[in-house]
């Protein structure tokens, strides 16, 4: 599971309202969040804005790759 979904269901956002919220697809953030798909800044800006949290956070496994 990564760090984004464990963020997401953490504090029990759907993918839906967290697509919504940064302003793209629900089926792109679904990329996202699977890893299957990188991301602009301004799009991961705006999901770790979501998750009141930072982009390193949010985006952890890109960084540290397990």
């Amino acid at each position: 599971m990564t760090a984004l979904k464990q963020r997401r269901i953490g504090l029990g956002y759907t993918q839906e309202r967290v697509a919504k919220e940064a302003g793209i697809s629900k089926r792109q953030y679904i990329r996202i969040e699977n890893g299957e798909r990188l991301t602009n800044i301004l799009t991961a800006y705006r999901i770790a804005q979501c998750f009141q949290s930072t982009i390193e956070e949010c985006f952890c496994d890109y960084f540290n790759p397990m």
